[in-house]
């Protein structure tokens, strides 16, 4: 039996939608012009139209971005509609820079706390909000100084890294926090200050792997772990090589496996998407609630969240 795409009722004829080609009833698909569309098609087919130019390099964060929500990297990568710097943002700048540039402990704590209490007000939702991060900025300097004599020193700091990810599609760009170069293979460390990772997200997040293809490609030199340190927790999240290019990420009893070259497959789809204007609206709503809570866009104005554009009434939007 086929099903209607709309109402998921049986449908009997060849009606269809004019742009994805699924079968759906006359009376649910929108009519324009000579055309019919579902809800879905009907709210995207402004990229029908539209001429989309990417830029020549793309930052790693834009393809997380992609992920999450594709409206989003749109109004990102094609309007230049860039992502203001929040609080979290800053601290883990600020936090970067400190343990970077300064070579004893009370200097940068003493550089943090200038820094933090010279933060305006409206930077902060509450006085909660504000001593979590200035405990998160504090506990993060101090676990570094605590493990900076284990870790040992590295010539290659703050690396940033312009690399291939497909023949005529846009490089990727991202900064690695630090680089340990070898005889005959390459070790990397990322700093990170806010909350550790877990579950699922190990083996998705598009960070790790990118940041391998990157390392690589840049020393022609095999990655043999990555690093992530929670500094706010004291809590690493370590991947080595397994074989070939699957790495694992043992937490408890349980390893996270990312295989590389996935990401970079994974990735080339997703420009070649970009370059089609193939951004599509989510057909789960309700999966985006915390994007959509957490989105800039959405706060601009530039979007009535998921939930009301996959129905197509916010189109005078834009979208």
């Amino acid at each position: 039996m086929t099903s209607c795409l709309i109402c998921k009722k049986e449908v009997k004829t060849k009606n269809q939608c004019s742009r994805c080609g699924k079968p759906a009833h006359q009376d649910c698909l929108i009519k324009e012009g000579d055309k019919h569309f579902c809800d879905l098609c009907f709210t995207n087919k402004k990229y029908d139209k539209e001429e989309i130019v990417l830029p020549e390099v793309i930052r790693r964060s834009h393809i997380q971005t992609f992920i999450d929500c594709e409206y989003q990297s749109y109004m990102e990568i094609i309007k230049g509609y860039e992502q203001p710097e929040n609080i979290y943002a800053k601290v883990g700048i600020d936090v970067h820079e400190i343990i970077e540039t300064i070579p004893h402990q009370h200097e940068a704590e003493d550089a943090f706390r200038g820094i933090f209490s010279g933060l305006d007000d409206s930077w902060f939702k509450d006085e909660e909000q504000k001593e979590k991060l200035r405990l998160r900025g504090m506990d993060s300097i101090d676990t570094y100084f605590g493990i900076r004599d284990d870790i040992g020193t590295s010539d290659v700091l703050e690396k940033k890294l312009i690399f291939d990810i497909g023949v005529g599609l846009p490089k990727v760009s991202t900064t690695v926090d630090r680089i340990d170069v070898y005889k005959d293979h390459v070790e990397v460390l990322d700093w990170k200050t806010g909350n550790v990772a877990v579950g699922k997200k190990l083996s998705t997040d598009m960070q790790v792997p990118l940041y391998i293809h990157g390392v690589e490609q840049e020393y022609n030199l095999p990655v043999s772990k990555f690093t992530l340190y929670y500094l706010s927790e004291n809590k690493k999240r370590v991947y080595e090589r397994l074989h070939d290019d699957v790495f694992g990420c043992k937490v408890n009893k349980r390893v996270y496996e990312v295989k590389i070259s996935d990401f970079v497959k994974q990735t080339q789809s997703i420009f070649n998407r970009m370059k089609k204007g193939d951004f599509q609206i989510t057909k789960d709503p309700k999966s985006m609630y915390f994007t959509c809570k957490m989105c800039h866009i959405k706060a601009r104005g530039l979007c009535e969240g998921a939930d009301i554009q996959t129905w197509g009434t916010g189109t005078k939007k834009g979208w």
